[in-house]
């Protein structure tokens, strides 16, 4: 069975019931399995999708790209937070 994208809308409560621990996003679903946190999402996309891996395969360029996304969602948390 070939797998399709889906472009699913989700209103608030939706997503807060994907999430309810940290109410926030991101949020991926793959095939009725829900990830959380940018990190996991990187890697758990990069060893899915072996044919086209969005981390780099250097160890050292590895750590840094999660590094960086972990500045992002904290940095981003920190701003929605305050709302």
């Amino acid at each position: 069975m070939a797998e399709r994208e889906e472009d699913v809308k989700l209103d608030g409560q939706k997503l807060l019931g994907l999430n309810p621990v940290y109410k926030k996003v991101p949020v991926l679903v793959h095939k009725g399995k829900i990830l959380l946190e940018s990190q996991l999402i990187l890697e758990y996309i990069d060893q899915t999708w072996t044919n086209n891996p969005i981390l780099p395969q250097d160890p050292y360029e590895k750590a840094m790209a999660l590094f960086w996304a972990k500045v992002v969602d904290e940095q981003h948390y920190k701003k929605t937070a305050a709302y």
